[in-house]
């Protein structure tokens, strides 16, 4: 190691630290800007100006591995290291990383240097939606748009922490006709005076997970009343939403990319054999109308998504390409087909809360099947 020291003060804290072995910079100051969630420490190295630099970032969990010397007992700082106000030890606060951790989601590594490195959840969905705004705009995060269903009237309510109302631009296209409907209505906005922005986002996701009985609709304090259902009750794929940014935003679209890939994540197969109904019970024939709808809900919203896609290849010129990473049952499918003819139809990933042990490995299985390695490979060509 090296010290620098650009602002020739007398105090350590001003310097800086020079990595000889892998060329990197670091603050001599190991506790520089406090205990941060993962979120501000982001933002607040990005922001921050040191020994006359800018430019800071947080490390990679390799980078911040690479101060360990493994031959200290618990992976420690090697012997003489040059940094002050290290934090370490039983029970003290690690030191994050940009690296994120997929499992569990909404994870990232930290580095503690009294016993190394590991993941820990960062608390990324105990915000409020405004505060992934500036998040979403670095592309630090991906830009997520929530859409539970009003009951009222069908439409669609968009949560989202940027400004949306842009979903409705379609309407746009019949200037003379006044009787047109907006698909949806942004939340920001129609709550701007009444802290629309503080809405916590596991509020927002808890409105858009409506389940009977178990996780009933929502209501917002409105005069009248606007009840909140499931997203899925409008689109359980999100693909209408896509289209309709696809549209809005066509044309910086066509200039700034080489094309679109719209990829869907099933928890079930789209594509199933229609079965032969045998054996059936005057039950199951009292039931059969209800039955048929429950069963091909999805198979209705499937046939329009993909006439959504089609007909956008009339107003955007460049590829776009389609991939589904579909959730295939592999080792309680025989136990299913022996079941009544509404879980016959319900060969999909459970929708509890909780998965059992035989859920989380059907989910990791299905991962394997044939059909979604093919899948996966063409997303990679498709990015390279």
């Amino acid at each position: 190691f090296a010290i620098y020291n650009p602002g020739g003060t007398t105090n350590p804290t001003d310097d800086l630290v020079w990595d000889k072995e892998t060329g990197l910079i670091w603050p001599r100051n190991a506790n520089l800007l406090g205990q941060q969630i993962w979120l501000d420490s982001n933002r607040m190295c990005r922001e921050m100006e040191l020994g006359n630099r800018s430019g800071w970032r947080l490390p990679t969990v390799e980078e911040l591995s690479s101060l360990v010397d493994p031959s200290q007992p618990n992976l420690a700082l090697p012997a003489g290291h040059p940094f002050v106000n290290v934090q370490f030890g039983s029970g003290v606060p690690a030191y994050w990383s940009s690296t994120n951790n997929e499992i569990p989601p909404a994870a990232a590594y930290f580095v503690n240097f009294w016993r190394g490195a590991g993941p820990q959840l960062v608390g990324l969905m105990n915000k409020t939606i405004s505060d992934y705004r500036q998040p979403e705009i670095d592309a630090i995060v991906p830009m997520l748009i929530l859409s539970p269903t009003i009951i009222n009237d069908g439409r669609k309510l968009y949560i989202s922490p940027q400004p949306v109302s842009y979903l409705n631009s379609d309407i746009l296209n019949f200037p003379n006709y006044g009787n047109s409907k907006l698909s949806g209505v942004d939340f920001q906005k129609m709550f701007e005076n009444q802290g629309g922005a503080n809405l916590r986002f596991l509020s927002a996701l808890r409105m858009s997970a409506t389940f009977p009985y178990i996780t009933p609709n929502t209501t917002l304090p409105t005069h009248p009343p606007i009840q909140i259902m499931d997203a899925g009750i409008s689109d359980n794929f999100g693909i209408t939403d896509a289209a309709r940014f696809i549209y809005s935003f066509r044309e910086w679209i066509a200039a700034n990319t080489s094309g679109i890939i719209i990829l869907s994540i099933r928890d079930s197969q789209k594509l199933l054999p229609v079965s032969e109904e045998k054996g059936n019970t005057f039950i199951d024939d009292f039931t059969q109308p209800i039955a048929s709808v429950y069963n091909n809900f999805e198979n209705f919203q499937d046939i329009t998504n993909d006439n959504l896609i089609g007909y956008a290849r009339s107003w955007f010129k460049d590829p776009i390409d389609r991939i589904d990473i579909q959730y295939l049952p592999t080792t309680y499918l025989p136990i299913l087909q022996k079941m009544d003819s509404i879980r016959q139809h319900s060969v999909r990933a459970s929708l509890s809360w909780r998965l059992t042990t035989r859920e989380k490995q059907g989910v990791v299985e299905t991962l394997n099947t044939p059909t979604n390695k093919e899948a996966l490979d063409k997303l990679v060509k498709l990015l390279n």
